[in-house]
């Protein structure tokens, strides 16, 4: 099929939120769906730094596991998770252990991460 170059671009969809409602007013759903966005937000940020650090990765998002970027390695792929703790910050994990997390703010997440692939 040809384009017809006359024919005026599609409009795109308006940024402005679905619901104007009141900031306090939240829908069923919408705090899990803006959490979900912020955990994505921040694994593809971490995958970019990694990039600039020279390690390969993958942002991983299914239905079926928790999004995560994947770095892969030879002794098998490590899988590390944006989450959000009871205090309300957001950590890097690869492990359930305090020991293999960081804040995601935190300046020398992408280096600390990096070396990850470096340990088999």
């Amino acid at each position: 099929m040809i384009a017809n170059p006359s024919k005026k671009p599609a409009r795109q969809p308006s940024m402005q939120p679905a619901n104007d409602a009141h900031p306090i007013h939240v829908e069923p759903g919408r705090a899990a769906l803006e959490r979900g966005q912020q955990q994505y937000l921040h694994l593809v940020r971490l995958a970019w730094d990694l990039h600039l650090l020279g390690v390969g990765s993958a942002v991983e998002v299914g239905p079926e596991r928790v999004p995560a970027v994947r770095i892969a390695r030879a002794s098998g792929p490590v899988r590390v998770m944006a989450w959000v703790t009871d205090e309300g910050a957001w950590v890097f994990t690869w492990g359930h252990s305090r020991d293999k997390r960081i804040e995601v703010w935190d300046a020398r997440a992408a280096s600390r991460i990096a070396r990850l692939a470096q340990d088999d």
